[in-house]
Formats: C-alpha cells, structure tokens, sequence
C-alpha cells in the first residue's frame, strides 16, 4: 500500500501557505495541473496577504467562506460556467443550461415564523413562533399567514424563473421532471411550463422535448489561439528552502562560513535550549528554526544530534522532566530598573530551581551571576533548592553551584 511519511510537528511550524504548498507536493498533485488547487491557493494567498494568522484562524476563514469561491474560466475557453441563478444577475451568456428546473411552492419558504399576537386574553405573550403548515394554520386567527407565505413563495419562483431565462443571448436549455398528471393544482416549474404549452396548443403527452425558434450553428468568433492561451503541463512547486538560505538572524547566533567561530555554535545551540521548555519540543523547535530559513539543513541535523545528547544526560535530563513549572528567560525588573533574564527557572510551589547555559570554560563569573539569580529570587520570597550551569558542547557537562 501506499503511504505518505511526513512529521506533523514540522508541518505546522510552516506559515501557511508554505504548508498548503508542502501538503500539494506531499501527496503528488503537483504532477499535473488541477484548476481547482490553483483557484485553492489563490484564495489561501488571499487570507495571508490580508491577515497575519495562523492554521486555525485560516481553517476558520475557509469554513465561512469556501462557499463563496468558484474557478473563474476566461471567456473562449472550451468549458461551462456553473453559478446559482441569484448570482446570474445582470450578466448575459450566449448559452444558457438550466438544469434541475423543478422548484414549486408546496411548502413555504420558511418553517416557522414570529407573529405579532395582540390578543387580549394572552397579554403577556405578545408575540409566538407559529409553525407555517397548511394543517398547523387552516381556520385559525392566522389562516392568512399562510398564503400570504405562499404567495411570497410563488413570486420568489417566477422572479427565479424570470432570471434563468432572460440571461442567454443565442440559446437556452431547461431541463426539468415530466410534469405529474396526478397532482393537477400543483404550482412548480414544470407545471408552469406545461401550462404555458398547453395554451399555446403545443402540449403532447408522449413528447418529452419541446424546440423554440429556429437551430443554427453558429461560428466562436472569440479568438483562442495558441498565443492566447497558456497551457500548464504540471503546477511547478519547490521548497525554497533548499535552494535559497534567508539568513535572517545570522549576525546573532550563527557564522556561515564557520559555526564554531567566535562560539557561534554554541550561542546557537543556547537559543535552541532557550525554546525548550520540557525534553521531547527540542526536534519541533529544531525544525521550526530550519523552516523559518534560520538554519541549514546540516545544521538541523547536528543541532537534533547535539540536543538529543545533551536531554539524554543523566544529570540534566531530570531538569526537562514535566514536573516542573518552566520559564524560559523570563525578565526580572528591579526596583532601580535593572533587568535580569536567567536562562531557565523551574517551580515547584514556592521552590525554585535556577538553570543556565554557558559555553567555553568554567568561569568565577558564570558562578557570581548565577548566584546573583539566587539572591534576586530569594528577595522575592521563593525558596532557591538548586543552581546549576550548564556548558554546551559536543560532550555537555553540568555544574552545580
């Protein structure tokens, strides 16, 4: 059998016309042209140009308005147009197919309605929902209701009738159900036109087409030459990605030409920790990096290798555990406006467990400032149980202070 092999934690760390691009490419339909994926990603294009949202926002949008859209063809091109009769008005075509023409007025257009009682002897209700059935109103105060529903009905359904068959310039088809002999009194369209046959003296009981006006063919003359019209072969799709590096961050965290120059390695692998708040977001965070351009493809995998060994410590794996309550980097304001952001604080009730990452060699500073964190936080009524610094490397190690 077939099957698909991709990450949902990687998906959705694209925005989301990238995905809806990956999703096409994923499952093959970029191998040949569908109008109707084309038409999708116009109105996927559409949403992101005009909001900055993300997957549920746009899969909300797309609820409210899909039934909006339609596939616009050019005029010339060899197909049919499909639109309701509503939306038919005020434009002409040169043919017009009116399939499925068999609406009637047998039941009002609507189930129920608000009626206004003004009755004395139930002043306290001043107005009902009354159900619009012949068999729920008949002889009743509100017998008119009714009719009058029905009567708004059958002109709803002449006004519909009236549109489908004033659009066409050369030729119009209806298509509709044989009228029933049985239901005489029946109002719907088939009646109408059987009625309308009928009068003219044209109406045949074992005839089922009925032809108006004379059948010439007549030539396009809408010029659809090759250089008119472009034809696609196949929706060409790529992930920009592996062709092009944004180096949108570059000067913070990371040297292309040589990541270990100047520790930008490990400042890298320390932004990475900086997005980790329990052990198993370190490949989500890893990959949302590489699909924000922020790194490279060899540099996802080494980064995935490197976090990997450095959660399966067995002295740091215990500081990723969900038990904890984590903050990341979170700012501390003191009174004389001085900030502080320590890498990684872990609560648990009032205790707090302090954590920060470094690179290099030990250092006397490393120590001051992590004992500087552990002062702070005391000040502030929390109960500092540990102080560890951890250094990033290939072969990570963890210092308790």
């Amino acid at each position: 059998d077939k099957g698909f092999d991709f990450s949902s934690g990687r998906l959705l760390n694209y925005p989301v016309y990238e995905l809806v691009e990956e999703l096409i490419r994923l499952f093959g339909l970029d191998h040949k042209v569908d109008p109707y994926v084309l038409f999708f990603l116009d109105a996927v294009l559409e949403f992101t140009s005009k909001h900055s949202a993300g997957l549920m926002d746009f899969l909300e949008w797309w609820d409210d308005t899909k039934h909006k859209y339609s596939i616009i063809v050019p005029m010339g091109l060899d197909a049919v147009r499909v639109m309701t009769i509503h939306k038919a008005k005020g434009l002409e075509f040169p043919v017009v197919i009116y399939p499925f023409a068999d609406d009637d007025i047998r039941r009002p257009g609507k189930e129920s309605l608000w009626i206004d009682l003004n009755d004395e002897y139930i002043q306290e209700l001043p107005a009902a929902l009354l159900s619009i059935k012949k068999a729920d109103l008949e002889n009743t105060t509100f017998e008119h209701i009714y009719y009058d529903e029905k009567n708004k009905t059958f002109l709803d359904l002449v006004n519909l009738l009236y549109v489908a068959m004033t659009r066409p310039i050369n030729r119009l088809y209806i298509m509709c159900k044989f009228p029933a002999s049985k239901n005489k009194g029946q109002i719907n369209i088939p009646s109408l036109i059987k009625y309308y046959l009928e009068q003219t003296g044209q109406w045949n009981e074992e005839q089922d087409q009925y032809v108006f006006g004379t059948d010439t063919k007549k030539d396009n003359v809408v010029d659809v030459s090759e250089n008119n019209v472009v034809k696609l072969d196949k929706l060409i799709s790529a992930d920009w990605k592996r062709r092009l590096l944004i180096s949108k961050k570059s000067p913070e965290i990371w040297d292309l030409e040589n990541p270990e120059k100047n520790k930008e390695w490990g400042n890298l692998v320390h932004t990475v920790l900086s997005g980790i708040r329990y052990a198993e977001d370190g490949k989500d965070i890893i990959e949302g990096f590489y699909h924000q351009g922020m790194i490279d493809e060899a540099e996802s995998k080494r980064l995935i290798k490197v976090v990997d060994h450095l959660l399966e410590h067995p002295d740091i794996m215990i500081l990723f555990d969900k038990k904890w309550n984590v903050k990341n980097e979170a700012e501390i304001i003191m009174p004389n406006g001085q900030t502080y952001r320590p890498d990684r604080l872990l609560f648990d009730n009032n205790e707090v467990v302090i954590v920060d990452y470094k690179t290099g060699k030990q250092n006397n500073m490393h120590q001051e400032q992590i004992n500087r964190y552990g002062k702070i936080l005391s000040k502030m009524g929390y109960d500092v149980k540990h102080k560890y610094i951890i250094y990033i490397g290939e072969e990570p190690s963890i210092v308790q202070i």
